[in-house]
């Protein structure tokens, strides 16, 4: 079922990229703030992958989140698309990507290393 969730989703994000007319690198040049919000969001979803989200976690990202969003005005729409809808794509295929490129079993170093630290780095302080 998550498979099929999964491919649903890729599918979804082949026909973003066709029907808003080509690349994200087309939007993320113009705009101040998108890498950041692309890495934030590529944090969470490796640790999401990795299932080591947490309640602390996710407060956390939407503490960044929303400051990123406000400060640089990233709730608009450009090239026909919504620009926080475009980085979660691309942030979501590049966490994808660097997941399947792990190969069968190799990602658990990934998770171990990479996904922990960036779990620590989202975590709200309590």
């Amino acid at each position: 079922m998550a498979l099929k969730r999964r491919f649903v989703f890729v599918i979804w994000c082949g026909f973003s990229t066709f029907a808003f007319g080509g690349s994200w690198s087309d939007v993320s040049a113009p705009v101040p703030g998108w890498n950041a919000l692309v890495y934030l969001i590529y944090k969470v979803e490796v640790t999401n992958y990795c299932s080591l989200t947490e309640e602390k976690t996710i407060l956390g990202f939407q503490q960044k989140y929303k400051r990123l969003i406000e400060q640089y005005h990233l709730d608009r729409v450009v090239r026909g698309g919504n620009l926080i809808d475009f980085a979660r794509s691309e942030a979501w295929n590049l966490a994808y990507k660097e997941w399947d490129n792990r190969g069968l079993g190799g990602f658990r170093g990934w998770c171990k290393k990479e996904a922990s630290r960036y779990r620590l780095e989202l975590e709200v302080a309590e």
